[in-house]
């Protein structure tokens, strides 16, 4: 189809796995990759003449620079380039066949798994890698390991690429131990991790997406080494205090009237008023679309179809009701909800999520930008964002209720916990600074009557 290609390039094409483009979506990347070791490994071949060369005829003054034929340096950033391209070549070629095999159907056994591992060299894996490589140690049919793959999320798979990738540097000529470690490897490898500064909270998400690879992560003994490292290192919930919403609605009111707001400040008053109004977390937030929302005489409610962290089987996905609130209609979620879809109404196009950026071109609004646009309301409001981040809505929210005389049940269904849950108990119900006395005073109450 293509006889301009010359044999280089058509080796490339050849190896390649096709998805939604013909030769695959880094074609482009492989081909630059070939090109630049191909003229890095020129210049160590052109050094390596010039070297004998020399040798022969005068010997080299001392810290004076190699040439090659031409005159030209050979530094020492062109051999560190030709031995990085090498190894990206060859992480690109492992993923290739990989991704081929996984194409054909057919299944890598255990010795071609570590046949692979040593052509990579130092090449990092993914996350995806070392799981599927785990369950294809594990004899695991093919068609299932994509379905189990489908369990870990995006985000699950990008916390764990960090433990994965220190795992894999901690097993090189070791490999054996990469998809199938014992309790042993596991131990020396969070060992390891603790001597170099890491604290309890990092070590138990290595032990985590180590229980990904292997049984041996859930042994009593690692769960005794974590009892230990927390008693040596001790991590605590973030905060022990939170914000008094107060002053955060006194901010809000003054955003008003909305139609004299610009995009950003609209766009931050209701992401605001959202988070504080059903205290969920934003991931919650940023899968509302348009078609789910309803408006009633009594108010707007919102159906979330889109799976989030808490959704599980026979578990109702969440509701979020937004009463009007006629009685300070500056602080009225459901109406600053319904003037946002007229506001964006010219420029989403067919979208349906609703929140979206406040630049050009104007699209889904991430979950980063929701947290970075609820610090920016805190900001204005007055609250310290240097200690409190945008998920501290949920504990200053929720911790309001409370206060207000909201049942723990309530708190349970708005927030998203389950029932049985001690979540808000244990991490989110926090005292607003300045409240300490209120036990002791009230302790004083009762005895003076007395």
């Amino acid at each position: 189809m293509y006889p301009n290609f010359n044999n280089k390039i058509l080796k490339i094409a050849a190896s390649q796995s096709r998805d939604n483009m013909l030769f695959g979506e880094d074609f482009a990347e492989k081909c630059k990759s070939a090109k630049n070791l191909e003229l890095s490994a020129k210049e160590m071949r052109a050094s390596t003449s010039s070297n004998s060369k020399n040798s022969k005829a005068t010997p080299p003054k001392a810290g004076g620079n190699k040439r090659r034929e031409g005159g030209t340096p050979i530094t020492m950033a062109a051999r560190h380039r030709a031995s990085r391209q090498h190894t990206a070549e060859a992480t690109l070629r492992e993923r290739s066949t990989e991704a081929a095999s996984t194409t054909t159907g057919s299944r890598r056994e255990p010795d071609s798994i570590r046949g692979n591992l040593t052509h990579c060299g130092a090449a990092l894996p993914w996350g995806p890698q070392c799981c599927q490589g785990s369950l294809q140690e594990k004899h695991v049919p093919e068609n299932a390991i994509e379905l189990m793959m489908a369990a870990l999320s995006p985000s699950t798979i990008k916390q764990y690429n960090s433990t994965f990738s220190k795992w894999w540097t901690f097993c090189q000529g070791q490999q054996d131990k990469i998809y199938q470690p014992t309790i042993q490897d596991i131990l020396e490898f969070l060992t390891q991790e603790f001597r170099s500064g890491s604290g309890y909270s990092t070590i138990n998400t290595h032990r985590s997406a180590l229980n990904a690879l292997s049984e041996a992560g859930k042994n009593s003994e690692v769960e005794r080494f974590m009892r230990g490292v927390f008693k040596s290192r001790p991590s605590f919930p973030r905060y022990e205090e939170i914000w008094d919403p107060h002053p955060v609605l006194l901010m809000l009111e003054k955003l008003h009237p909305l139609n004299s707001l610009d995009l950003k400040k609209l766009t931050i008053k209701l992401t605001l008023l959202l988070a504080l109004c059903t205290a969920q977390r934003v991931q919650t937030l940023s899968k509302i679309r348009l078609p789910n929302i309803r408006s009633t005489e009594q108010g707007v409610k919102v159906t979330i179809t889109d799976l989030i962290k808490t959704s599980a089987p026979k578990k109702m996905q969440p509701e979020l009701t937004f009463p009007f609130f006629k009685e300070k209609p500056e602080l009225c979620a459901a109406t600053a909800l319904l003037y946002y879809v007229d506001r964006t109404k010219t420029i989403r196009g067919d979208e349906e999520l609703l929140i979206l950026t406040t630049k050009k071109p104007h699209h889904p609004a991430s979950t980063q930008s929701l947290s970075r646009w609820i610090k920016e309301g805190l900001k204005w409001s007055g609250i310290n964002t240097d200690k409190f981040k945008g998920h501290s809505t949920r504990h200053a929210a929720t911790s309001a209720a409370l206060r207000a005389g909201s049942s723990i049940e309530s708190i349970r269904n708005a927030a998203g916990w389950t029932q049985k849950s001690n979540t808000f108990c244990k991490f989110y119900n926090r005292p607003v600074p300045g409240n300490e006395r209120i036990f002791a005073d009230y302790i004083s109450v009762l005895c003076s009557e007395k």
